[in-house]
């Protein structure tokens, strides 16, 4: 049996990939193809649209003067 040959995901401007067990969830930046691995469901499905956000530029969201991410409850970025 042969393998088959790797996916070329360079077309696409970014790429989620899910795994069946949890284990963690988080998105890469370093270089194209942009995405988000999510291993397993996540249990908040908010925070693979937040993992999501950051691939298209989107930073955690933080209450106006604070520097703690995270604090905005009204604001995707602060799954």
């Amino acid at each position: 049996m042969h393998a088959k040959p790797p996916v070329d995901l360079t077309n696409f401007f970014s790429t989620v990939v899910c795994t069946n067990e949890w284990h963690d969830i988080g998105a890469w930046l370093s270089k194209p193809p942009l995405g988000v691995v999510a291993q397993g469901t996540t249990p908040v499905p908010s925070v693979l649209g937040e993992e999501m956000g950051h691939v298209y530029g989107l930073m955690h969201s933080r209450v106006d003067g604070s520097d703690v991410d995270y604090q905005d409850p009204w604001d995707g970025m602060s799954a």
